[in-house]
């Protein structure tokens, strides 16, 4: 092998070595945005499910003054 051909094999591995290290930053990000977005889905789930059986307490009394 020539030392040309070395020098942009060593090139190619450094391009590459810098992207996979990008990637996995960008993984590691992601993972970080998936963890906060599934927290506030339950929260906001939580917060629905508090609002359901409010209301229908409501409703449950709304029906006792009714009969």
């Amino acid at each position: 092998m020539s030392t040309e051909l070395l020098d942009q094999l060593e090139t190619r591995i450094g391009a590459l070595t810098d992207q996979v290290m990008l990637m996995k930053m960008e993984i590691d990000e992601l993972k970080a945005q998936h963890t906060m977005l599934n927290e506030e889905n339950q929260k906001l789930r939580d917060e629905r499910k508090q609002w359901s059986e409010r209301l229908q307490s409501l409703l449950g009394k709304l029906e006792q003054i009714e009969a």
